[in-house]
């Protein structure tokens, strides 16, 4: 009943093997703008044949308010919004009859709603893509043992949550990739002048990172490096001053930045406090 639609995420080639077996009834919750890894998911099973129905959590709860005002009005209305979100849920539940419940991360997701949807027998399964469990909200940490499935995509998340949580019911799964986004494209003149480089490295800053990149451009004294990601002003490295792009990139953007450069790096965040 799970290991059919689950094993074969995101996964092209499985797609034709998958053909004649059964089609699911699936409700996701989890981000929809284009490059999320949450929405590449979801397009993935759509393309395994599974029905789908998608639950943006930023309808509800929204990660884009970044003024102290609007901040401040989120964490004040949270609760409101998050019974909202399993309201929704709780009614395409009942009217959908689902197979699964597929949260990816879940912020927002309240435990009370994967305690209903195990109680209908909806198997609730949750792809958890962040290094911690217990830095983003109080719902994760009360939540995460009542799925039957938690799939992680840290080498480290199976132990980490056997540990502080007792988490029995987990598993490592591999990042994959989205066919829509990770592509070659063809860059015009004005791209290449954007994104044309030697090396790019694409994420959010950390020191471990600021260090290796500070490095790099040490041991090679003018390299064409370019630098995409946020808190990138929280870098102290003069070296790195002229690379810093200053913004992230997303969806087609991101394409662009990767095909723009030789060499893309993918350096993984150290671990922190908490």
């Amino acid at each position: 009943q799970l290991r059919s639609p689950l094993e074969s995420l995101g996964m092209e080639a499985a797609s034709q093997a998958n053909l004649g077996t059964r089609q699911y009834r699936i409700i996701c919750i989890g981000e929809t703008w284009y490059g999320s890894d949450a929405r590449a998911a979801f397009a993935a099973f759509r393309r395994l044949g599974h029905s789908v129905h998608v639950l943006d959590e930023n309808s509800y709860v929204s990660t884009q308010w970044q003024s102290t005002i609007a901040r401040g009005l989120r964490k004040i209305f949270k609760p409101v919004f998050v019974n909202e979100l399993k309201r929704e849920a709780v009614m395409f539940a009942t009217h959908f009859s689902p197979d699964c419940l597929f949260v990816f991360k879940g912020n927002w997701v309240h435990p009370q709603l994967i305690a209903f949807c195990r109680q209908k027998k909806i198997v609730a399964v949750n792809y958890y893509p962040d290094v911690s469990f217990l830095t983003h909200g109080s719902y994760i940490p009360k939540a995460l043992p009542l799925y039957d499935r938690v799939f992680t995509t840290k080498s480290y998340g199976v132990g980490d949550m056997k540990r502080e949580l007792g988490l029995q019911r987990s598993s490592f799964l591999p990042p994959g990739h989205d066919p829509e986004l990770h592509r070659p494209v063809v860059l015009n003149e004005e791209d290449w002048k954007k994104y044309g480089c030697e090396v790019a490295f694409i994420g959010t800053w950390s020191p471990k990172k600021e260090g290796l990149l500070d490095s790099l451009c040490r041991f090679l004294p003018g390299v064409r490096l370019r630098i995409w990601g946020c808190q990138w002003n929280r870098s102290h490295s003069e070296l790195l001053a002229q690379s810093i792009m200053g913004t992230e990139v997303t969806g087609d953007e991101y394409t662009k930045a990767l095909c723009g450069s030789s060499i893309c790096l993918g350096l993984l965040s150290e671990a922190g406090v908490g």
